[in-house]
């Protein structure tokens, strides 16, 4: 059984404009009710890439995982922060997190409890 959580994702860096649609795609299929800031959402995330703004998307994410968005953002070099809920069993204390990953810091473990 799945659990979907409310997941945040801040992405930045530098985008290939040939890597757009890929990752258009991946977040779009891993981001259920996916909602955004206008002006810094998937909708216009060409003119987002142009301008060197952060991509900030948040939407429901099977386990508040997002796994293959952030193995793209990985293996393309784009930082990421990432928010996600505690799930409807979960010990809220223990179960929502937060974690962040950079070229420079990628010893920032992928996923980590945030203590209350």
């Amino acid at each position: 059984m799945t659990e979907m959580t409310w997941t945040i994702m801040r992405i930045g860096g530098e985008l290939p404009a040939n890597k757009i649609a890929e990752l258009r795609e991946i977040v779009v299929s891993e981001f259920i009710d996916l909602q955004y800031d206008e002006g810094f959402g998937i909708d216009n995330l060409n003119e987002v890439a142009a301008a060197g703004k952060s991509l900030f998307i948040q939407g429901s994410v099977n386990d508040g995982n997002p796994q293959a968005t952030a193995d793209f953002c990985r293996n393309n070099n784009l930082a990421f922060w990432l928010h996600y809920d505690a799930g409807y069993e979960w010990d809220a204390a223990s179960k929502s997190g937060n974690s962040a990953w950079t070229k420079s810091k990628s010893a920032v473990p992928a996923r980590k409890a945030m203590a209350r």
